[in-house]
């Protein structure tokens, strides 16, 4: 029994890991996204991109604190 909760703790905290992980890299790409959008031309469509890029962002970052 004690084996059977050790392995399922885990397999609980690799599946963990990789969410965070995953998390991140969405994370980075929302990022280089944002000051890739931030580096064009300042004109509307670029700021309504920068600002769903940031949206984005503060919305993964809530998920991945709670």
């Amino acid at each position: 029994m004690w084996f059977i909760f050790r392995l399922v703790s885990a397999f609980a905290a690799s599946v963990k890991f990789r969410i965070w992980q995953t998390l991140g890299v969405i994370d980075l790409g929302i990022n280089l996204l944002a000051f890739w959008a931030q580096s064009r031309d300042e004109n509307q469509k670029t700021k309504a991109a920068t600002e769903s890029c940031e949206i984005l962002h503060y919305m993964l970052w809530i998920q991945a604190t709670f």
